[in-house]
C-alpha cells in the first residue's frame, strides 16, 4: 500500500512541478479532480486515504474525488474533460481506448505486468500459442 501511495503522490507531484505558475502553489492548493472507480478497493484506495492524511495538500494538491461505477466510466471521464486524472482503471481498457485514438498517457502503474490476465482457446483450436495469432482478429 505504501509503495502504491507514493507512486500516486509521486506521479501527481510530477504533474504539479511540470505545471506553469508554481509560486503561488505554497498560499492555495490546486484542485485536482480525480476519477476513482469502486471505492474502498486496496489500488484505488490511495487517493482517498491520502486525502484524508493531509498528504496531497502537504504537497500543494486538494483532490476532488469523485467515485464512478467501474474503470471504463472513470476513464470515459478524463477523455471527455470532466476529471483530470482517473487511477485504476486497468491496463487492458487504457491501451485499448488509447490504440482507438483516446487522448490518454499512462504516468503510473501500480503493479508490473498483468498477472491476472490469461489467453484461453477451444482445446481444437488452430492457435496453440500466442504466436499463432499473428494475422488473425482475437476478442477478450
Amino acid at each position: 500500500m505504501r509503495k502504491l501511495l507514493f507512486s500516486i503522490v509521486v506521479s501527481i507531484a510530477a504533474l504539479v512541478v511540470a505545471a506553469p505558475d508554481c509560486g503561488a502553489r505554497a498560499q492555495t492548493p490546486d484542485k485536482l479532480r480525480v476519477s476513482v472507480p469502486q471505492r474502498g478497493l486496496w489500488d484505488t484506495g490511495a487517493a482517498e486515504l491520502g486525502q484524508r492524511a493531509g498528504i496531497f495538500r502537504k504537497y500543494g494538491l486538494d483532490l476532488e474525488i469523485l467515485f464512478k461505477s467501474g474503470g471504463a466510466e472513470s476513464q470515459q471521464a478524463v477523455i471527455a474533460g470532466s476529471m483530470d486524472i482517473a487511477v485504476g482503471i486497468g491496463v487492458s481498457g487504457a491501451i485499448g481506448a488509447y490504440s482507438k485514438g483516446a487522448p490518454l498517457r499512462l504516468i503510473g502503474s501500480e503493479m508490473i505486468g498483468s498477472p491476472d490476465l490469461y489467453w484461453y482457446v477451444v482445446p481444437n483450436s488452430p492457435i496453440g500459442n500466442i504466436a499463432g495469432i499473428n494475422g488473425k482478429t482475437v476478442g477478450y
